[in-house]
């Protein structure tokens, strides 16, 4: 019985170094098994992607030098050369934040200028740009003024119009309003809408005044 004892024991230890000589093995699998599914949950970036990331970025910098470099020239008084380089950023970063503001820095330009036909073209690139903004809607109001100051002023008046229906409460209708008071053309809708002056009854002056020392003999002037 004592010999049979032994040889279980002796079992039992035989096992039980089997089993713990096979852990270290199983939670080095389980840790590998766990950085694997670490780095499948991390996000991949492609190079590619990471270098069109880059390049963005770096496009982004370049075309706030153009534009600040462009704005000094603009303040230097160099317009035809801040002009350009207005131009530049608008054909090699026509997604930049600063579009808007070079558009309407070149329209600026061309009307300084004197250059009225391509200033309007841009004022109304400016507007198609930012239609549903109030600067967009400033631009399109520069444009009306710019059509009454070079004479078109029956195409002012359509656009202070369009304006003030399409903003109704804002301060661009206000300013459009202004603007549609001191021009000397207005559409037919406006004069539909406008009563006429009332007519003006003359007094006669010169009127003779009745003299009771003329008994009705004479008459005096005055």
């Amino acid at each position: 019985m004592n010999q049979t004892k032994k040889i279980f024991f002796v079992c039992c230890i035989f096992c039980s170094s089997l089993i713990y000589s096979q852990e270290p093995d199983k939670r080095e699998e389980n840790s590998i098994d766990e950085r694997k599914q670490k780095e499948k949950e991390k996000v991949y970036i492609p190079a590619a992607d990471k270098q069109r990331t880059l390049l963005k970025d770096d496009s982004k910098k370049q075309a706030e030098i153009k534009f600040r470099y462009a704005r000094e020239l603009q303040g230097e008084g160099k317009l035809r050369r801040s002009f350009q380089e207005y131009q530049d950023l608008l054909l090699l970063y026509p997604d930049h934040e600063r579009v808007f503001e070079s558009l309407m820095n070149s329209a600026e330009i061309l009307k300084e200028l004197e250059e009225f036909e391509r200033a309007k073209i841009f004022y109304r690139r400016a507007y198609e740009k930012e239609k549903n903004r109030e600067r967009g809607q400033l631009a399109y109001l520069e444009l009306g003024r710019l059509f009454a100051q070079t004479g078109n002023e029956k195409k002012a008046a359509e656009i202070f119009q369009f304006l003030i229906k399409d903003v109704p409460e804002s301060r661009i209708a206000r300013l459009a309003r202004m603007e549609l008071d001191s021009s000397s053309i207005i559409s037919e809708t406006v004069k539909e809408d406008t009563p006429l002056p009332e007519e003006k009854k003359e007094t006669p002056t010169n009127v003779p005044e009745w003299n009771p020392d003329s008994m009705g003999e004479g008459l005096e002037w005055k």
